[in-house]
């Protein structure tokens, strides 16, 4: 399926939708872009695309920096904005341009990191590493496990004497349970 501006024709779906012209206008990036008209009489056809999604939109060919003027249909269409003058050829909206939306999408994340309070952010992380530290280095590591080694001798010697307990009261219940 053709689609795009092929030679001077403007071409989507394999179906010519206009001339291009060698006109210049102004444009967003300071570019000069070349413009295409309809035919007057297609003025109908074009607005119903136009509502359908059709938009026309600077597409980038390869990474020369060239751009090329794209005219293809954006899923789901975006709302018609009002124009307050009367165009003298067929009006076809325009949309952003994958390049632009990336732009301005790499730019709210430098405004957000611009935003984010860094310095304040590491000064607290390292009062909680400087925290952490002092409170590890004043804990009595030596103390707690020489307590823990007493502790675990003292159960160990109280479970040795309750086994020993426990053998002697069998011993006495057998002959009871003899008789």
């Amino acid at each position: 399926m053709r689609q795009g501006i092929e030679g001077l024709v403007a071409v989507r779906g394999g179906l010519e939708v206009g001339q291009l012209e060698r006109r210049f206008c102004a444009h967003v990036l300071a570019q000069a872009v070349q413009s295409v008209t309809v035919d007057q009489g297609d003025a109908g056809r074009a607005q119903l695309e136009a509502e359908r999604g059709l938009r026309a939109r600077l597409a980038p060919q390869g990474i020369t920096g060239t751009n090329y003027l794209e005219i293809d249909y954006v899923d789901p269409p975006p709302p018609m904005l009002p124009i307050a003058w009367t165009p003298n050829n067929v009006y076809i909206p325009s949309t952003p341009s994958t390049v632009s939306q990336f732009v301005n999408a790499a730019s709210d994340i430098i405004d957000r990191l611009q935003r984010l309070d860094i310095e304040g952010t590491l000064a607290n992380l390292n009062r909680l590493m400087t925290t952490t530290n002092d409170r590890l280095a004043a804990i009595d590591a030596k103390g707690l496990s020489d307590r823990a080694t007493r502790t675990l001798d003292r159960l160990e010697r109280q479970l040795v004497a309750r086994v020993g307990e426990h053998r002697l009261v069998q011993q006495r219940v057998r002959p009871l349970g003899q008789r």
